[in-house]
């Protein structure tokens, strides 16, 4: 298998992994929605890991484009390099990231969104009302 070859694989293997992290997401909104402090704490350790994924998958993409001789070179033009087979393969990856993608920036805004509500609520659970002596005006502790 040539280096390039080796690399269409590879790029195979991380548009799935993208395609992964997205449903990831989406189940951590699920979780964030049900309030499930148990769940919450499980997934923590699940987004833990698919960042240290995440990274490793990064650090390997960078090392075959080194080895291309592309290490600064933008996907689309890797893409533009490969033989028509590989090219038909890269463009696909290149898109079903870019979905994947889009998908995992609109589950975390909304996993944002969720989770500012939540502290909102929380600090207003938290207000304990004020209250003072009519006679001495001083505040009385509850």
């Amino acid at each position: 298998m040539s280096e390039f070859e080796n690399f269409t694989e590879f790029m195979k293997e991380y548009s799935r992994f993208f395609e992964e992290m997205a449903m990831a997401q989406k189940k951590k909104l699920n979780i964030l929605l049900s309030n499930d402090l148990k769940a919450i704490e499980e997934d923590i350790l699940i987004q833990q890991a698919l960042a240290k994924r995440l990274d490793n998958y990064e650090r390997k993409r960078m090392v075959l484009l080194d080895k291309l001789g592309y290490s600064n070179e933008p996907f689309k033009s890797v893409i533009l390099q490969a033989d028509s087979k590989n090219q038909e393969i890269l463009r696909y990856c290149m898109n079903e990231m870019e979905a994947s993608l889009s998908d995992i920036q609109y589950y975390n805004q909304k996993s944002m969104e969720i989770l500012k509500m939540n502290a909102a609520l929380l600090d207003i659970r938290n207000l304990t009302p004020k209250t003072y002596d009519a006679s001495s005006g001083k505040q009385v502790q509850r």
